[in-house]
């Protein structure tokens, strides 16, 4: 099976999915296939799969995964076996018939401006730390990247002249500009200042454990954990990554008027139907404002 999961992979990329896309595919068959081991490749395994990941190991310890996580398993096994059974290697899709695991609509968790402007304010400029985790809070915030985009940044990329940022390889590999607010071009000149020599390309430097630059790249999963202890120490719930991602988006929607193409593009989504299902239903702020500004002379 070795050469048909190196040949699944090969036709992600082909399809021009990012490489972190690829990895997850590859870790998810990992994950699948070391719990089938000797079992057969039929729906009712799969549904017991599925099942064991929602309903995890009491005996070994271990909890079970979140519905979404879950709901994930099911959309990686959807494209292994659809893809085994587009090039001949199964007769029978067994996914056929696995239905979907439902997912529970909760509200996505995000970071409100005042916990933004907390966590910023928490963060003083005494060392060049801590004036390089001030541009990574305002760039996750003011910029909407993902984790992954802001550790692969370059100096380069902050088109300062231009009052815009190069967010390059997205998901989906594809790049696209966001604009540049002075806040975070008054953040990254701070920054260009106090940065240690280094002879990585990648704008924001990762430190040893006493505070010394390390001249390697910050990595996506030491941005999180530099959150995690940001907010710890501003006293704050703990707000990873993304949750900046989503605060801006719904500021725009809720606070700043601003409507669900504008987001996409910030956002950098590449269907406006992947906004909308991420956003549409929490708009509450927003339509209410709406609503009674359209209905003023009724509602009085």
């Amino acid at each position: 099976m070795t050469s048909q999961i190196s040949d699944f992979l090969t036709y992600q990329l082909a399809l021009n999915h990012s490489a972190g896309t690829v990895e997850w595919y590859r870790l998810q068959l990992q994950r699948y296939l070391k719990w089938l081991g000797d079992r057969p490749q039929t729906t009712a395994n799969i549904r017991a799969y599925l099942a064991a990941s929602r309903s995890g190991d009491k005996d070994a310890g271990k909890k079970g995964n979140r519905p979404a996580t879950v709901a994930g398993h099911w959309r990686a096994l959807r494209s292994w076996y659809k893809f085994l059974h587009a090039e001949g290697y199964i007769d029978v899709n067994p996914m056929d018939g696995v239905m979907k695991p439902k997912v529970p609509t909760t509200e996505p968790r995000r970071a409100q401006l005042n916990e933004y402007l907390m966590l910023l304010e928490s963060i003083e400029r005494r060392t060049w730390l801590d004036v390089r985790d001030r541009l990574v809070v305002t760039t996750l915030f003011l910029c909407g990247v993902r984790r992954s985009e802001a550790a692969r940044l370059i100096p380069a990329d902050f088109r300062v002249g231009e009052h815009q940022l190069l967010v390059r390889q997205g998901k989906g590999g594809s790049d696209r500009s966001v604009p540049l607010l002075p806040a975070v071009e008054r953040a990254l000149v701070e920054y260009l200042f106090v940065r240690p020599p280094s002879t990585i390309p990648q704008l924001f430097l990762a430190a040893n454990g006493h505070g010394r630059a390390d001249d390697t790249p910050l990595t996506s999963s030491a941005i999180y954990q530099m959150l995690r202890r940001r907010c710890r120490d501003a006293g704050l719930r703990t707000l990873n990554p993304h949750s900046f991602r989503h605060g801006l988006a719904m500021y725009m929607l809720n606070q700043a008027g601003a409507d669900m193409s504008l987001v996409q593009r910030i956002l950098g989504h590449s269907q406006i139907t992947t906004t909308i299902r991420f956003y549409a239903q929490w708009l509450d702020e927003g339509v209410l404002r709406e609503y009674s500004e359209k209905m003023k002379i009724v509602g009085n």
